[in-house]
């Protein structure tokens, strides 16, 4: 399966998708996975499917398998509806297929994820943002200690800082 990160503009605004490949066409993975939820009788088809289908590439792989299934699950729906009718559409006549020339093709991951994941905003791998700044936070601890004054004011101590280990 081809995917493809795509955005497409509507008459509230531009918005970023996941699509795969079908023929010379993209097929919006999410949308076409509302489809054949609704069609299968699932009571709340748009918030399922965006569980299963997420619209960003990062977050549909962190899904794993069950995510994959979906989206073949979905790719075989939209195959066979356009046998049997020749056209698909979702649940609320939304447009699941587009020409490429009719959609912008992004990368993949976006930079704003990848920087994400390599600097710990939330949403990233923990065990990766771990790996990654290891050694790159270590702050010298300051405490104080006590030093006689030689005496030239009226003040006996006085505090100065001295690096402890952590």
């Amino acid at each position: 399966m081809k995917l493809y990160t795509f955005e497409v503009s509507t008459a509230v605004g531009r918005f970023r998708r996941i699509g795969a490949g079908l023929g010379e066409k993209i097929v919006d993975l999410n949308l076409a996975c509302t489809a054949y939820l609704a069609a299968t009788g699932e009571p709340d088809p748009y918030i399922y499917a965006s569980f299963l289908i997420p619209t960003d590439m990062v977050t549909y792989f962190e899904r794993g398998d069950r995510s994959r299934k979906a989206a073949d699950q979905a790719l075989l729906f939209v195959r066979d509806r356009l046998k049997a009718t020749g056209t698909v559409e979702g649940p609320d006549k939304e447009r699941i297929i587009y020409e490429p020339g009719s959609v912008r093709l992004l990368a993949p991951v976006s930079q704003a994820q990848r920087a994400a994941r390599l600097h710990g905003i939330p949403g990233a791998r923990e065990g990766h943002v771990r790996e990654r700044s290891r050694g790159l936070f270590q702050v010298p601890v300051l405490s104080h200690t006590k030093r006689r004054h030689s005496g030239r004011t009226a003040r006996s101590d006085i505090h100065a800082p001295v690096h402890t280990k952590a």
